[in-house]
């Protein structure tokens, strides 16, 4: 199967919380993909990241084994919970 997301140690800080640690995965043509944990584990985070809505402290996104790019918005949706024009990225 062809990967299609790959994040290689991930990092993001907001002042003095650490959010996400040096989260790696690799997501492949066909699979379905659920990220569960507990309120306020940086799944959300995490997402906004692989979508490219926010910028990291470290690591990096593939798409397609090329890095993320503008133009590589197309290709990924991020469907949040609450009105878009209510988040401040």
């Amino acid at each position: 199967m062809d990967k299609i997301i790959s994040a290689k140690n991930l990092i993001k800080k907001y002042d003095d919380t650490l959010a996400l640690d040096q989260v790696s995965l690799e997501i492949y043509q066909g699979e379905v993909v659920g990220i569960l944990g507990p309120n306020a584990s940086s799944k959300t985070t995490l997402l906004k990241a692989l979508a490219g809505m926010i910028s990291l402290d470290q690591g990096e996104v593939l798409i397609n084994d090329k890095d993320f790019s503008f133009k590589d918005y197309g290709q990924i949706v991020y469907m949040p919970d609450k009105d878009l024009s209510l988040i401040h990225i």
